[in-house]
């Protein structure tokens, strides 16, 4: 009879501590349902990525947008070479952007990475290397279809002129 109850005591310790370590949540309720995004920013030389000249303010800050509705906003930590961790994602593919940061006073590029799938109880890892330059980096492709702009001024140009040849006629 002690050795059950002993048994016994020992699961609820071992489930509750399980439960505890995922942040109060049963474990089954976090990894079916929801998905993870975790990865570092860093530049191509694999130095941490600052928000700033001043190093010591903050981290990238990285966003993302799920195709269908939902987002989300986190800054890298510097301090931790440069590692983000978003958790409790619903699942679906996202844009992540990523701003533009500084090594040692030297700019580095925002990037922007297309078709990021965060499935349902798995960890998804991105690890971003940004360039040197402050020109937009787009990986990927975007999941709809894409077309130019049309710049109404432009246009009603375009349509002047097929008018003026028209007329000409």
């Amino acid at each position: 009879m002690k050795n059950a109850a002993a048994l016994t005591m020992t699961t609820i310790l071992v489930l509750g501590g399980v439960t505890l370590f995922r942040g109060g949540v049963p474990a089954t309720a976090q990894t079916d349902q929801s998905g993870w995004l975790e990865g570092t920013v860093v530049s191509k030389d694999g130095e941490v990525i600052t928000n700033s000249v001043y190093s010591g303010l903050g981290g990238a800050t990285i966003r993302g947008v799920r195709q269908g509705g939902g987002n989300f906003e986190v800054t890298s930590n510097y301090k931790m070479g440069g590692l983000f961790s978003v958790r409790d994602l619903k699942p679906g593919i996202y844009e992540i952007s990523v701003t533009n940061g500084v090594v040692r006073g030297v700019k580095h590029c925002p990037q922007r990475v297309f078709g990021v799938l965060v499935k349902p109880g798995v960890r998804t890892v991105l690890n971003v290397k940004l360039e040197r330059g402050d020109t937009l980096e787009e990986i990927g492709e975007p999941v709809v279809a894409t077309q130019p702009a049309i710049t109404v001024s432009e246009e009603l140009a375009r349509l002047q002129r097929q008018i003026d040849e028209l007329k000409k006629r």
